[in-house]
């Protein structure tokens, strides 16, 4: 994944590269290790194979946030440390 995020942002010179699940567990860690920032949820949005809505999360990345891997991003770090303020959707 690290090496779509390479292509995408320093060859096809992407804006931004967006992602959405319904899976709070594996999707949203995968997310967060690939640098992504949760933008919003959509609540009751999509429709499990079982008929249930469910919660939509969305994740972006702009191209100024990337980082290629190993290297540190100090806008990332700050709002960890709660040294930026997040919007709330």
């Amino acid at each position: 994944m690290f090496a779509l995020l390479a292509h995408l942002f320093e060859e096809e010179k992407a804006h931004k590269v967006f992602a959405e699940t319904v899976d709070t567990k594996k999707s949203v860690a995968l997310m967060k290790k690939l640098g992504m920032i949760e933008e919003g949820v959509q609540r009751k949005q999509a429709r499990t194979n079982d008929g249930i809505y469910c919660d939509l999360y969305l994740y972006g990345l702009l191209r100024e946030e990337y980082r290629p891997q190993g290297e540190s991003c100090e806008y990332k770090d700050r709002i960890s440390q709660g040294q930026l303020n997040r919007r709330k959707p």
